[in-house]
Protein backbone atom coordinates (compact mmCIF):
# COMPACT_ATOMS: atom_id res chain seq x y z
CA UNK A 1 0.00 0.00 0.00
CA UNK A 2 1.32 3.45 -0.89
CA UNK A 3 1.46 5.92 1.97
CA UNK A 4 2.78 9.43 1.35
CA UNK A 5 5.56 10.76 3.56
CA UNK A 6 5.47 14.35 4.75
CA UNK A 7 8.76 16.16 4.10
CA UNK A 8 9.40 19.86 3.50
CA UNK A 9 11.77 19.03 0.61
CA UNK A 10 9.01 17.18 -1.27
CA UNK A 11 7.26 20.37 -2.31
CA UNK A 12 10.34 21.44 -4.31
CA UNK A 13 11.67 18.13 -5.56
CA UNK A 14 11.66 14.37 -5.73
CA UNK A 15 12.54 12.02 -2.86
CA UNK A 16 13.67 8.72 -4.31
CA UNK A 17 15.30 5.42 -3.33
CA UNK A 18 14.31 5.83 0.29
CA UNK A 19 15.88 3.55 2.87
CA UNK A 20 14.40 3.45 6.37
CA UNK A 21 16.67 2.45 9.26
CA UNK A 22 15.94 -0.89 10.97
CA UNK A 23 14.46 0.86 14.04
CA UNK A 24 12.43 3.18 11.75
CA UNK A 25 13.75 6.32 13.46
CA UNK A 26 16.01 7.53 10.64
CA UNK A 27 15.64 7.71 6.89
CA UNK A 28 18.09 8.10 4.04
CA UNK A 29 17.03 9.17 0.56
CA UNK A 30 18.14 10.64 -2.74
CA UNK A 31 16.72 14.08 -3.50
CA UNK A 32 16.45 15.82 -6.86
CA UNK A 33 15.36 19.44 -6.87
CA UNK A 34 12.77 20.35 -9.49
CA UNK A 35 14.87 23.49 -10.14
CA UNK A 36 17.52 21.21 -11.68
CA UNK A 37 14.99 20.05 -14.25
CA UNK A 38 13.70 16.56 -14.88
CA UNK A 39 16.68 15.47 -16.94
CA UNK A 40 19.40 13.19 -15.62
CA UNK A 41 20.41 15.76 -13.02
CA UNK A 42 22.36 14.46 -10.09
CA UNK A 43 20.72 13.68 -6.81
CA UNK A 44 21.83 14.67 -3.34
CA UNK A 45 21.90 12.07 -0.59
CA UNK A 46 20.17 13.07 2.66
CA UNK A 47 19.74 11.61 6.12
CA UNK A 48 16.88 12.73 8.38
CA UNK A 49 14.81 11.88 11.43
CA UNK A 50 11.77 9.74 10.64
CA UNK A 51 8.53 9.56 12.59
CA UNK A 52 7.12 6.31 11.19
CA UNK A 53 3.65 6.45 12.84
CA UNK A 54 3.10 9.96 11.45
CA UNK A 55 5.06 9.24 8.21
CA UNK A 56 6.99 12.48 8.70
CA UNK A 57 10.60 13.40 7.84
CA UNK A 58 12.31 16.11 9.91
CA UNK A 59 15.70 17.83 9.91
CA UNK A 60 17.04 16.54 6.58
CA UNK A 61 20.81 16.92 6.24
CA UNK A 62 22.68 16.44 2.94
CA UNK A 63 25.86 14.36 3.12
CA UNK A 64 26.78 13.33 -0.43
CA UNK A 65 26.69 15.05 -3.84
CA UNK A 66 25.51 18.30 -2.27
CA UNK A 67 26.25 20.22 -5.48
CA UNK A 68 24.06 17.89 -7.56
CA UNK A 69 26.64 16.68 -10.07
CA UNK A 70 24.87 15.20 -13.10
CA UNK A 71 24.23 11.48 -13.54
CA UNK A 72 24.87 10.77 -9.87
CA UNK A 73 22.76 8.17 -8.04
CA UNK A 74 23.33 6.49 -4.68
CA UNK A 75 20.95 3.58 -3.94
CA UNK A 76 21.51 3.90 -0.16
CA UNK A 77 21.11 0.98 2.29
CA UNK A 78 21.42 0.86 6.07
CA UNK A 79 23.79 -1.49 7.85
CA UNK A 80 21.83 -3.74 10.23
CA UNK A 81 23.32 -2.05 13.32
CA UNK A 82 22.41 1.41 11.93
CA UNK A 83 25.95 2.67 12.41
CA UNK A 84 26.40 3.47 8.73
CA UNK A 85 24.86 3.71 5.28
CA UNK A 86 26.42 2.02 2.28
CA UNK A 87 25.80 3.58 -1.09
CA UNK A 88 26.78 3.20 -4.74
CA UNK A 89 27.81 6.56 -6.08
CA UNK A 90 29.22 8.27 -9.06
CA UNK A 91 28.51 8.74 -12.73
CA UNK A 92 27.51 5.77 -14.87
CA UNK A 93 30.41 3.42 -15.58
CA UNK A 94 32.66 4.86 -12.87
CA UNK A 95 30.75 4.11 -9.70
CA UNK A 96 32.27 3.17 -6.37
CA UNK A 97 30.89 1.91 -3.07
CA UNK A 98 31.02 4.26 -0.11
CA UNK A 99 30.29 3.95 3.60
CA UNK A 100 28.92 6.93 5.53
CA UNK A 101 29.45 6.53 9.29
CA UNK A 102 26.79 8.39 11.26
CA UNK A 103 28.76 8.69 14.48
CA UNK A 104 31.63 10.53 12.82
CA UNK A 105 29.86 12.07 9.86
CA UNK A 106 32.62 10.61 7.72
CA UNK A 107 32.61 8.91 4.34
CA UNK A 108 35.10 6.39 3.00
CA UNK A 109 35.33 4.47 -0.23
CA UNK A 110 35.01 0.75 0.48
CA UNK A 111 35.22 -0.69 -3.03
CA UNK A 112 38.47 -1.57 -4.72
CA UNK A 113 37.13 -2.15 -8.23
CA UNK A 114 36.63 0.98 -10.34
CA UNK A 115 33.23 -0.15 -11.62
CA UNK A 116 31.76 -1.80 -8.53
CA UNK A 117 27.99 -2.03 -8.77
CA UNK A 118 25.61 -2.07 -5.80
CA UNK A 119 22.56 -0.51 -7.40
CA UNK A 120 19.92 -3.19 -7.19
CA UNK A 121 20.29 -5.47 -4.16
CA UNK A 122 17.08 -5.60 -2.14
CA UNK A 123 16.56 -8.11 0.63
CA UNK A 124 18.31 -10.18 3.22
CA UNK A 125 21.08 -11.45 0.94
CA UNK A 126 22.34 -7.95 0.10
CA UNK A 127 25.91 -7.23 1.27
CA UNK A 128 26.26 -4.95 4.24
Amino acid sequence: MYEPIECALAKDGLLDRISVSPDERLICFEYQSFSRGRSMAGRTLYIAEFDAPRRRVDHPKPFANEDGRPLWFAYPRWLPDQSAIVYHAGPFGRCQLYLYRLRYGSTERISEHATADYRYPHGEAAPC
